[in-house]
């Protein structure tokens, strides 16, 4: 996009390209950590945006904005004034964890934005799959997305249920979950085998909708990254004394709880077509039986 696009040809002869592909990146400066830091301008956006577009009363002073020092050449949050903890910087960085904990349990992970996005990411790797250019997904917005999977991937029968049943806003339901319940060792073991791996999902989506009676096209396997850490609580900080450390190496005891509730968020999900919603016991059970755990 940066070096063959409209945006491409303005940068360049700007003097710009160059020095914009390495911010984005991570040249590990106070720049790329404005755009992908830890607290960046984009989370700083969307927290503020989603939450009065999601009904959410939830709200951050914009007073945080003073609290940004760069320190080495990176930006960091200053928590210290005349060798003393700023109590009340503290305060309102930890307030961003709770609004980003917030929207992500209440918004980002909430079960239908779950079964809409599963739908919409495993028609889009079918139709990756059938030949859409990655250069060209790039490109497209919401509705133009959705308009180019029907007008040009529907032969697949599978995108076309799926974008049917989105139209109807007849969503996948989960009939199977896993949670961190399962233990560390087998979430790694899960999410290598099912997160990046289409045709090991499209097997298990088989043999689990044989066993059960239903359509390989009536189920669907969501498997989120294994990183649920909270990553705004690594934000470097000046604390007193004038030392240089991630915000989550506080003892502060809310800033525990938020990354440990954050990464309880993870679940793993086997979702079926609401028309076989008689079959979910069968599906269930199959799905234990594939997966290995009851």
């Amino acid at each position: 996009f940066f070096r063959m696009s409209a945006v491409a040809r303005i940068l360049k002869r700007e003097g710009l390209q160059e020095p914009v592909i390495g911010i984005l990146k991570g040249d590990e400066t106070y720049r790329s950590d404005i755009v992908g830091g830890a607290i960046s301008a984009d989370l700083l956006d969307y927290l503020r945006r989603d939450t009065y577009f999601c009904g959410l009363s939830q709200y951050y002073d914009p007073r945080i904005f003073e609290s940004f020092i760069i320190d080495n050449n990176r930006l960091a949050m200053n928590l210290e004034k005349h060798g003393m903890l700023r109590h009340d910087a503290l305060s309102e960085l930890v307030n961003l964890l709770r609004i980003r904990y917030t929207l992500s349990e209440r918004v980002y992970f909430h079960h239908t934005k779950i079964s809409s996005g599963a739908m919409i990411s495993k028609a889009v790797e079918l139709a990756l799959r059938d030949g859409l250019n990655v250069q060209e997904l790039r490109t497209l917005k919401d509705e133009t997305l959705l308009w180019m999977l029907r007008e040009l991937y529907t032969r697949n029968p599978t995108v076309a249920h799926i974008l049917n049943r989105l139209d109807a806003r007849h969503l996948f339901r989960a009939c199977y979950v896993l949670t961190t319940g399962v233990g560390e060792k087998r979430r790694v073991e899960i999410v290598g085998r099912f997160h990046h791996d289409l045709e090991a999902r499209e097997a298990a989506e088989t043999t689990i909708a044989r066993a059960s009676g239903i359509q390989p096209h009536e189920i669907i396997i969501y498997c989120p990254s294994f990183g649920m850490s909270l990553s705004e609580a690594e934000v470097p900080a000046r604390w007193e004394g004038g030392g240089i450390r991630p915000l989550s190496a506080t003892n502060n005891e809310e800033i525990r709880i938020l990354k440990e509730k954050h990464k309880e968020l993870w679940k793993f999900y086997v979702l079926i077509d609401r028309g076989v919603w008689d079959r979910a016991e069968r599906v269930r059970n199959a799905a234990a039986a594939y997966i290995g755990i009851e």
